[in-house]
């Protein structure tokens, strides 16, 4: 039998890829990336979960290196960036599974739902990577509308 890998943290590249807004609020040092699936439901959907601080990423490389991992990964954090600083429980996103969002100029983060805010920071990474975003309704934003509805992220704990 083969033995599960031990939780691993996030390596120094990987604490980058949460947006600094978010990342000020984020113990980033408590974040736990665990490879194996949540439970049977999620091994069926291949699908990773966010616990808490702890990311069940089954197929986690030894650390996110590609375009695509990066931003696999930013959308986890933020997870755990709702977690922690917005105290968002698994039941609530369980609510709101709406990924697709229209980027609106000038609407703050706080307006989308918890799997809209992971896609806009997933789609921005992957457009600083070089990839076309991914859950973007309609033509791709310009980098700025991305960085300003981020950057609103501080005034969400409010909302």
């Amino acid at each position: 039998m083969t033995a599960t890998p031990q939780p691993r943290p996030l390596a120094s590249s990987e604490e980058t890829l949460l947006p600094a807004e978010m990342a000020a609020t984020t113990n980033l040092r408590d974040i736990r990336i665990v490879r194996r699936f949540h439970n049977p439901l999620a091994a069926m959907l291949n699908q990773t979960v966010v616990r808490g601080s702890r990311i069940f990423w089954a197929h986690a490389p030894d650390e996110a290196r590609s375009p695509a991992e990066r931003a696999h990964l930013a959308h986890e954090l933020v997870h755990v960036w709702q977690y922690q600083y917005l105290r968002r429980s698994g039941i609530m996103m369980l609510l709101d599974r709406r990924y697709r969002y229209v980027l609106r100029p000038g609407a703050p983060f706080s307006d989308y739902g918890c799997e809209q805010q992971a896609a806009i920071v997933e789609d921005a990474v992957r457009i600083a990577e070089g990839l076309a975003p991914r859950w973007v309704i309609g033509a791709t934003p310009p980098e700025a509308d991305y960085a300003a509805a981020i950057s609103s992220c501080a005034a969400c704990r409010s909302a």
